[in-house]
């Protein structure tokens, strides 16, 4: 695909978008942790991960990141009324994303479905809470500093061993200290879909 061909062409557009929007957004896992004393549990799963990427093949790394990324991504598919079709649509994105390697695609399912899907996850922790804000804004400024310029570059960056490890910590604190934790508060309150996800 022609970056150029679309409105995000501008690399500086597409920076300040990918370092306010996309990257800040694993940020709210500190915030989640502090507020409920779950720090060592963070670091434990950060630490984990991390090591886990030095040590396992990369091959079997590459595997277990898109597995990983599957059983995220599926939660952004709450309208789908059964678990295996949320999991059907989160393999098809990501097996489309990745056989026509589209940085493109990745970047607009990011800031115009995951991200707002896991602010309004994370709703029930950050609402009315001006220093989580605060700190949010500081990790984009600091974000912004990487200066991505390319959708290749994103993908990249997505694939940079150490950041793919901060994904991984990102995903399993999300999913077992978070996500569940965000349905049992507000079962029917989706921002962008309706109905609990987990039926």
């Amino acid at each position: 695909m022609n970056s150029k061909s679309l409105f995000l062409g501008n690399h500086v557009i597409r920076n300040y978008i990918t370092s306010l929007v996309i990257l800040p957004h694993g940020s709210t896992d500190l915030i989640h942790a502090i507020k409920f004393s779950n720090v060592k549990n963070l670091v434990a799963v950060y630490s984990a991960s991390i090591i886990s990427t030095i040590i396992i093949p990369p091959p079997i790394v590459k595997a277990c990141f898109a597995l990983a990324s599957i059983t995220h991504f599926q939660n952004d598919f709450s309208f789908l009324t059964h678990r295996y079709k949320r999991w059907v649509m989160s393999s098809f994105l990501y097996l489309l994303m990745s056989y026509f390697r589209s940085y493109e695609l990745l970047y607009f399912y990011m800031i115009c479905i995951h991200v707002p899907n896991h602010y309004r996850m994370s709703n029930y922790y950050l609402k009315h809470d001006i220093r989580s804000f605060i700190f949010m804004c500081f990790c984009g400024l600091l974000c912004s500093t990487l200066k991505i310029k390319s959708f290749e570059e994103l993908g990249g960056l997505i694939f940079n061993p150490l950041l793919q490890a901060i994904i991984f910590g990102h995903i399993i604190y999300q999913e077992v200290y978070v996500i569940q934790r965000s349905y049992s508060n507000q079962p029917n309150k989706n921002l962008l879909f309706v109905g609990n996800p987990y039926p």
